[in-house]
């Protein structure tokens, strides 16, 4: 081969790089990815079965943020990347404020409690698993209580894509859950109410929490203290936009 072959054999892979560069380098929140939502609130039950969901106080204290705890029995995998607690705090009560939630002024009584719990592991497969969302425990997951009759299972399982979603309900996520709980006041022994819970995840847990947040939780917002009448929604994250922050 000529030099001069070389040079130009040379010349055309560089220039082929300088067009893969921008792409492999490309942040990883900027390509889209599908962000799934489940929700409830607390609806208890009557004598003629679940009372209507209530209007809950949109007047918060954020309580916590942590990532969920590792047991013997459960399957949580550690993060790529530990998260920035703090700006996930930040995001968060942007997307609450964009969302009519505001936080109580210090050494004020909030109305609702908010607390956060985030991490990677498998989750209740709804397709699968009929308990419903506000009845587990802090971590979200949750004690069987049969929700649909036999004639509503029939048609969900029905549905276009249903089995490809059942499939995809059961790998491993990258999850957030946003839960409010009713304020106890000053009272030790009153135990802790749940008025609503958001679960916001993706199918791929091998995303960095700390770049996809914001979507996460801009996805979130809009079901804050609402229930979805079914299993969960998919939002493409290309149509979220995320809050700017409160001023």
């Amino acid at each position: 081969m000529t030099c001069l072959k070389r040079f130009r054999l040379l010349a055309s892979l560089l220039a082929i790089g300088s067009l893969l560069t921008p792409r492999a380098a490309a942040d990883d929140s900027e390509s889209e990815f599908l962000i799934k939502v489940r929700a409830s609130v607390d609806q208890p039950f009557t004598v003629f079965g679940r009372s209507p969901a209530p209007d809950h106080s949109k007047l918060y204290a954020l309580a916590g943020i942590k990532a969920a705890s590792t047991v013997e029995t459960d399957t949580s995998s550690p993060l790529v990347i530990p998260v920035d607690e703090d700006a996930l705090r930040a995001e968060l009560k942007s997307v609450l404020s964009a969302n009519g939630f505001r936080e109580t002024a210090w050494g004020k009584a909030p109305d609702i409690v908010i607390t956060v719990i985030y991490g990677r592991s498998q989750m209740r497969n709804p397709y699968a698993d009929q308990s419903t969302e506000i009845a587990g425990n802090g971590m979200g997951f949750d004690s069987k209580v049969m929700s649909s009759t036999p004639e509503e299972m029939l048609r969900e399982r029905q549905s276009p894509g249903y089995y490809e979603r059942l499939q995809n309900a059961d790998g491993e996520k990258l999850f957030m859950i946003i839960t409010a709980w009713k304020y106890p006041g000053f009272n030790p022994t009153e135990k802790p109410k749940l008025e609503w819970r958001t679960t916001v995840f993706l199918d791929d847990p091998d995303r960095d929490l700390n770049l996809v947040a914001g979507k996460m939780l801009a996805a979130a917002g809009k079901y804050f203290d609402r229930k979805i009448e079914r299993e969960e929604v998919a939002i493409p994250s290309t149509r979220v936009e995320t809050p700017a922050p409160p001023k």
